[in-house]
């Protein structure tokens, strides 16, 4: 018995141990902190964002460190849910310890309180009434009730007490804002993809990781359509449908079934003059086995269609997959002849130049682009440039750079130029080209002078004309040196076709020593701009453009922006020039569908803590006594108050109410 006794007591003592610990407040201001300090790095960490783009940002090491903290998707992280989980057990533990204690407070009116207690009080007031008088009870319980207060008389011997109380149900305020912490909690927990963890963990279902088309993926990253919450994005073009969208999990998505089946009829999209989207929306038409005819509903940001409490927001936008018509220039020799190709948005095209296989990936179409084209800084000049696309050229080593083409000339200080932007990695900003265009309003011109640039036979022909004016004012006209000459020259324009000015410097470094490198450099440049100024008069004579053999300023102007042009094409990664020469658009709309069953017992939480809060804030709990006393002499009156705050406000009601009981006591005083 003595043992089953004390075991009995350890149990007591362990159980009071634990509700002290969940609801002590110290943890539960612990755990607050913990969640706010999440919810801020939600809110400035970009969620759910491809991990290449974190790496890009945070570099290799800092992106691994974040990765173990699940800080890319904070709100599902299994640490973030059970810090939600101990904050409902504690919240509860702290409604189940205090409840009961409130709501007898506020049913009590203490009307035993002591004359010794309520002389103590900081707010009182006394009146002394003569023998010959009688207190008006009534009187006084009823200028309490006056200001709002509930009044219950106590008589006990010679002496009757008013308990007066008002907003007593201020508590009330205090156990709904804790109540609405759990119900928040507990909505957040719904919604938080616990079904998703546990089926991973238990090997239920997979992460797709690889980048696979929908039907390549293996069974395991299907989740079935009775998942209870969920929230995904989908990409769909105009014309098209799709039942399923995709979660994103980590590092991988998993496709989640949808009990309908979502059309997207048209897109529409509009732009303020910045060139920043101004409002985009789409029409919509739901399909479902359960409806007698198809749903067909317009959405746009912030109006979003519900249908089976699965809610469907406008989200973003894109290219649904444009037909493009392309022609390919080649920027090397001239046996290669420029061709068409057609490409398609999101697809991958093969491509063969010379013994070289080329992957062609187009990643995106615009067909507006708006450009501040004003000269003077900070004028604002905003015009649409016209059409756009981005593309990857990746080689069969698995290297690729990518490239942004403008379809139209774009004017740069008064001169029309096909601009061609590189890049060696996604977070880089474009270094652009200016391939400058000619009279005709095309590339011909200048692709022609680059041809002969690469030309062997038509850089033989100009170096012989310049080993021939060499020899003609010296003394030694050997063969050998006139060959000798035309031999140095050749290799040098080869250097500058495949190096530009950077291979001239190198060759300059091995063939002189330092002292004179930098008067063999003005040799070389000498020979080179000898070199250029003749195939540029060849390419205007071919188009019939040469007359009184002197180059005009506009001819001029050109030939600098040509060769300013070459010596960046060695940096341009690319056998080949992609301008796009028609269209096909088609627009896609992205959706972002979710279910979310624990938002309305979120919207109940908030509910239940803003009516909380204002009675906290706005019902203020205060009590007053009035003891009447009967002595040999007459009777004493003496009147106390409290309130839990202390506040001035109190001081001046109760400043009130002593002036209206004197105003009762006054023609018997």
């Amino acid at each position: 018995m003595v043992a089953a006794s004390k075991t009995k007591r350890n149990q007591h003592s362990t159980s009071r141990r634990l509700l002290e610990f969940f609801g002590s407040m110290n943890l539960a201001i612990t755990l607050l902190v913990v969640i706010a300090i999440a919810s801020v790095i939600g809110t400035v960490l970009q969620q759910n964002q491809p991990y290449n783009d974190y790496i890009i940002k945070f570099g290799p090491f800092w992106f691994e460190v974040f990765d173990k903290l699940q800080l890319y998707d904070v709100y599902h992280a299994l640490w973030f849910l059970v810090i939600l989980a101990f904050l409902v057990i504690s919240t509860s533990t702290c409604i189940y310890r205090n409840t009961p204690t409130m709501l007898r407070e506020m049913r009590q009116w203490r009307e035993h309180i002591s004359r010794k207690s309520l002389a103590a009080f900081h707010l009182k007031a006394e009146w002394q009434i003569p023998s010959n008088t009688v207190v008006p009870i009534e009187g006084l319980e009823q200028a309490l009730t006056n200001r709002g207060y509930k009044v219950k008389r106590h008589v006990q011997d010679t002496t009757t007490t008013l308990a007066a109380k008002r907003g007593v149900y201020n508590r009330i305020g205090y156990i709904l804002t804790h109540a609405a912490i759990v119900v928040i909690c507990i909505g957040g927990l719904l919604d938080g993809n616990i079904p998703i963890m546990l089926s991973e963990r238990l090997g239920n279902i997979q992460v797709e990781t690889r980048d696979v088309s929908v039907s390549k993926m293996d069974k395991k990253s299907f989740l079935p359509v009775e998942n209870p919450s969920y929230r995904g994005n989908i990409t769909i073009p105009e014309n098209q449908a799709a039942s399923f969208i995709f979660l994103s999990v980590r590092d991988g998505v998993l496709v989640q079934h949808l009990p309908f089946t979502v059309e997207v009829k048209d897109f529409r999209i509009t732009h303020y003059d910045n060139g920043q989207p101004k409002s985009y929306e789409s029409d919509l038409v739901i399909y479902d086995d359960d409806l007698d005819q198809p749903i067909e509903q317009t959405i746009s940001v912030n109006h979003p269609l519900i249908h089976k409490g699965i809610t469907i927001y406008q989200a973003s936008f894109g290219d649904g997959g444009s037909k493009l018509k392309l022609r390919a220039w080649p920027l090397g020799a001239s046996q290669n002849k420029s061709f068409t190709l057609q490409g398609t948005v999101k697809r991958n095209t093969d491509i063969t130049i010379g013994d070289e296989k080329i992957v062609l990936e187009i990643g995106d179409f615009r067909k507006f682009n708006i450009h501040n084209l004003a000269q003077e800084a900070g004028a604002k000049d905003f015009k649409n440039v016209g059409p756009s696309f981005q593309f990857k050229l990746r080689r069969s080593d698995g290297d690729a750079l990518e490239y942004n083409n403008y379809m139209s000339p774009i004017k740069v200080e008064g001169r029309l130029f096909m601009l061609s932007g590189v890049r060696s990695t996604p977070g880089e900003a474009f270094n652009y080209i200016h391939l400058p265009v000619g009279p005709d309003g095309s590339l011909k011109r200048f692709l022609r002078f680059l041809e002969l640039v690469h030309s062997d036979a038509a850089m033989l022909k100009v170096a012989k004309g310049i080993a021939d004016i060499t020899l003609s004012v010296a003394s030694n006209k050997d063969p050998k040196v006139r060959q000798q000459i035309i031999d140095r020259t050749v290799e040098l324009g080869r250097l500058f076709a495949r190096g530009g000015f950077a291979a001239i410097e190198k060759a300059v470094d091995r063939s002189f020593a330092k002292e004179k490198r930098m008067e063999g450099f003005r040799a070389y440049m000498n020979i080179i701009r000898v070199q250029l100024a003749a195939l540029f008069e060849r390419t205007l004579r071919e188009a019939g453009e040469y007359k009184n053999d002197q180059l005009t300023p506009r001819q001029e102007q050109f030939y600098e922006d040509a060769v300013t042009v070459l010596t960046a094409l060695p940096h341009y990664g690319s056998p080949i020039y992609l301008q796009l020469t028609d269209f096909e658009h088609i627009e896609a709309t992205g959706l972002e569908i979710t279910r979310s069953p624990g938002k309305y017992i979120v919207y109940l939480g908030c509910t239940l803590l803003l009516v909380g809060v204002f009675m906290l804030f706005y019902i203020h709990p205060r009590r007053v006594w009035v003891m009447v006393t009967k002595t040999g002499q007459g009777a004493t009156v003496l009147c106390g108050g409290s309130d839990h705050r202390k506040s001035p406000d109190f001081e001046r009601e109760f400043g009130i109410i002593r002036l209206a009981l004197s105003a009762r006591l006054k023609p018997l005083v």
